[in-house]
């Protein structure tokens, strides 16, 4: 069993997904899947992006202490349940999660107590100008009905990674990266590399 759980954070369109999906390809991680009560996006499948569940199900779970932590973004419920972190961490590979902040530290609390686990935390640093064009470009993707609300969606989007600014400084990260320097995934396969064969 891996002593560690890797996190990656960053600003909504930093690339977390991305550097997730180059993690797993390389066979020594498995993915952490959060439970949402959003809709899933073109493309996306239960039980691989997230566990879509609806919202009755996500209070149950609050209720009853299941999430090891969960956020509310945009009026949908994000968390890990308890359940899918002891599920992943049996089978021989460390657990990566694409984690906000406050996440990151709900998890070095629980898992240091309840299984001694270490965090080991990454953070993708995006510039605002980037940031935006990738927002608009997610948000273009999406079907419209009238202009009136790709406006609205545009400026949800773009206030959503206004809100995040503070982030890169909100802990004291294990290893930032620029999502704008060559080679950013590599370095970070290579840092996270150490990790794998505990």
């Amino acid at each position: 069993m891996s002593d560690h759980v890797i996190t990656i954070s960053g600003k909504t369109c930093s690339g977390k997904t991305f550097l997730l999906n180059q993690l797993l390809g390389t066979g020594l991680f498995n993915k952490l899947v959060t439970s949402t009560t959003r809709f899933p996006r073109e493309g996306e499948k239960s039980g691989e992006d997230y566990h879509f569940i609806p919202s009755s199900l996500a209070e149950h779970y609050i209720d009853k202490g299941m999430f090891l932590e969960h956020n509310v973004y945009g009026n949908n419920v994000y968390g890990l349940t308890k359940h899918e972190l002891t599920s992943k961490l049996g089978e021989g590979k460390v657990p990566c999660v694409i984690l906000t902040p406050n996440g990151v530290e709900a998890y070095r609390k629980f898992l240091a107590e309840e299984f001694g686990l270490k965090v080991v935390s990454i953070f993708i640093d995006c510039p605002q100008d980037l940031l935006v064009d990738r927002l608009v470009a997610r948000v273009l993707k999406e079907p419209v009905i009238d202009e009136k609300i790709l406006k609205v969606n545009i400026d949800r989007a773009i206030s959503v990674s206004l809100n995040e600014q503070h982030w890169r400084n909100y802990l004291d990260w294990d290893l930032i990266v620029s999502a704008k320097s060559d080679g950013v995934f590599d370095k970070v396969i290579k840092f996270t590399k150490q990790f794998s064969n505990t």
